[in-house]
């Protein structure tokens, strides 16, 4: 599966599988059959209900973790919920990190620089996103934070 390399070297399969809308029960097997179709980039979300399964996924199919890319949302408000609920996530999952949390509920879109190596320094994010369509989004024009760079590359904010 062919890959891009972000501004701070992670890199991230250019196509990825998604499993909104899976059922729980449905989804093991599901990241198992896109597995064996080569898809090395999963999405799960916590409203989803399914990152227990997609972690049993990658432990069944005996992959090494840094040769999958795990992308997983959050459903909190607030930087003490949001950690709370990705150590929340990292638990039923049984991974040990993430490599992109999309902060999809925060009022705060922007996570503040200090707020981002937090994450980072807890070893469990590689990279966050917060949603700027979100209803209750301020108007910033761009909200990617990579670790690293304290801005977005893609539009210079």
């Amino acid at each position: 599966m062919k890959s891009l390399t972000l501004n701070n070297g992670v890199k991230i399969p250019i196509l990825g599988f998604g499993t909104y809308e899976i059922l729980p029960a449905e989804t093991k097997k599901a990241v198992l059959a896109a597995f064996k179709d080569g898809y090395r980039l999963i999405d799960t979300a916590q409203y989803y209900n399914n990152e227990r399964e997609v972690g049993d996924a990658i432990r069944e199919r005996e992959l090494k973790r840094e040769d999958v890319f795990i992308t997983t949302k959050t459903m909190t408000d607030g930087y003490y919920e949001t950690k709370a609920g990705l150590d929340e996530s990292l638990a039923k999952s049984g991974l040990d990190y993430f490599d992109l949390v999309l902060i999809c509920c925060s009022s705060v879109v922007v996570i503040s620089f200090n707020s981002s190596f937090a994450f980072l320094y807890s070893s469990t994010v590689k990279l966050l996103r917060s949603d700027p369509f979100s209803p209750r989004s301020s108007s910033k024009p761009c909200s990617f934070k990579y670790f690293g760079n304290s801005s977005c590359t893609a539009c210079k904010a």
